[in-house]
């Protein structure tokens, strides 16, 4: 099930409550506020993760699209 074609009633029926983040920097900032998880995971990874990730984006952010391209390509 796609809970993107749900409509708000159908998410409420089934518990869902907020929708999932839309980009890496709302990711990021909804995983900072998610104490639960970072219990789990530990509090100083997930600092960690969330400075790597943030000076990934704004290093990835100042590249052309051709650099960038290769860049990602090179890692991932």
């Amino acid at each position: 099930m796609d809970a993107s074609t749900l409509s708000p009633e159908q998410r409420a029926v089934l518990g869902i409550k907020m929708p999932l983040p839309k980009c890496l920097s709302e990711s990021l900032l909804a995983l900072e506020r998610d104490e639960a998880l970072q219990q789990v995971m530990g509090p100083q990874l997930v600092s960690y993760y969330i400075s790597v990730k943030r000076a990934e984006s704004e290093r990835l952010l100042a590249m052309t699209d051709e650099s960038r391209r290769f860049w990602l390509l090179e890692r991932y």
